[in-house]
């Protein structure tokens, strides 16, 4: 073995490291697939408090996919009864503030509420 660089040894060998760096990285295109994440729901404290209604809050984070959120309430927080319509929450990677306005609620009484969100890769519920 002789201390000349062989071209065709060369280029040979780096494709073997450049094909062994792809595989151990997950990358190099074609049959490899990346899912997204669920979306992140948080729940932050309702505002503008009245004798029959609230304003409640979240963030919803879609992570990329078209996502919808809906706020449910109730006076048990294991068993939350009140439900908000579904309302699309974006496809973005950004956090997007929400609110609902709920309505009928009952004078002197302490209700639990949460956002939740779904999309094609998963759901988020988080409580308050």
């Amino acid at each position: 073995m002789t201390g000349r660089f062989n071209r065709k040894t060369g280029t040979f060998l780096l494709s073997i490291a450049l094909a062994i760096l792809l595989s151990s990285c997950g990358g190099g295109g074609g049959g490899g697939s990346w899912e997204s994440p669920p979306p992140k729901a948080v729940t932050i404290p309702a505002t503008n408090v009245r004798i029959d209604n609230a304003v409640l809050h979240g963030v919803v984070n879609p992570n990329g996919v078209a996502t919808n959120a809906w706020f449910e309430w109730g006076i048990d927080n294991a068993a939350l009864t009140g439900r908000s319509p579904d309302f699309p929450a974006g496809s973005g990677t950004t956090d997007n503030q929400v609110a609902f306005t709920a309505i009928g609620l009952k004078q002197k009484t302490t209700y639990y509420f949460r956002i939740a969100a779904i999309n094609s890769a998963g759901n988020e519920v988080q409580g308050e």
